[in-house]
């Protein structure tokens, strides 16, 4: 059964079309919305399996599944096939609609079985995401942005 190396879920994926290098843009874990009704616009779920020989040119079925609490959990299925040594998957989801502060939930399937999972947290406008529960958000408001223009003058 192929392994997974790892899981991730970032805002966009590059990889390079030379070297197949690829880079994480922006991972997901901490989200402070100015306000809600949020949108999450893009987030990109980023698996790689590694496979042995014996496995290569079999069919495994994959599944990302997102949960929101309160709404009906998204699945996302894929078929991953192996020619080579690994395999990496990525996967794009557009538009994720958030309602209040939460943990929105990435979990990885292989074969209806879990390996592994990945939690954004989405926190109220007033915590900036830190460790221990945050800090008071400043306020971006325009009195404020005035006052910070005149002193950095």
């Amino acid at each position: 059964m192929p392994k997974l190396e790892f899981f991730l879920v970032c805002r966009s994926v590059q990889t390079d079309i030379i070297t197949n290098e690829t880079s994480f843009i922006n991972v997901l874990e901490d989200i402070t919305p100015e306000e809600f009704p949020y949108i999450i616009q893009r987030a990109m779920s980023v698996s790689l399996w590694n496979f042995e020989p014996s496995e290569a040119r079999d069919d495994y079925q994959a599944a990302l599944v997102v949960r929101i609490p309160g709404k009906r959990e998204a699945r996302f299925p894929m078929n991953l096939s192996f020619y080579e040594h690994r395999c990496r998957a990525i996967q794009g989801i557009l538009e994720i609609p958030i309602e209040g502060p939460c943990d929105v939930t990435f979990e990885v399937r292989l074969n209806g079985k879990h390996e592994a999972l990945h939690t954004v947290n989405i926190h109220p406008k007033e915590i900036r995401a830190a460790v221990k529960g945050g800090e008071p958000m400043p306020t971006s408001s325009p009195e404020r942005m005035k006052r910070l223009t005149k002193t950095q003058s």
